[in-house]
């Protein structure tokens, strides 16, 4: 069974200069998608991001939206398989222009 931001928040919170955050396929859902972006708002290293298949839902995207703009520094984000639909996909599309570090492909 996948993990929750729950059960790592506190490590995560001590953890601010790790680069690379990998959770994909962990259940994630729209509540883990929100209290994620609160986890690493304050994660100035962080430049990949990978929450691949986590049914994050059309929710989800908004609080990762906000995460890209708090964290300029991002250059990889991989949320591919979370069924975000038009409104989460417009979501990140929107943060990208932004972002300046974020890959474009």
């Amino acid at each position: 069974e996948g993990q929750t931001p729950y059960r790592f928040s506190e490590s995560w919170r001590s953890a601010t200069a790790l680069p690379q955050r990998d959770l994909r396929t962990n259940k994630l859902r729209a509540e883990g998608a929100k209290a994620l972006a609160g986890l690493l708002g304050g994660c100035t290293a962080l430049a990949h991001l990978f929450v691949s298949r986590n049914s994050i839902g059309p929710e989800g995207p908004g609080a990762i939206a906000g995460l890209l703009a708090e964290c300029m520094v991002i250059a990889h984000l991989s949320s591919a398989g979370n069924s975000v639909g038009d409104e989460g996909a417009c979501a990140l599309f929107e943060v990208q222009r932004d972002c300046t570090a974020l890959a474009r492909r």
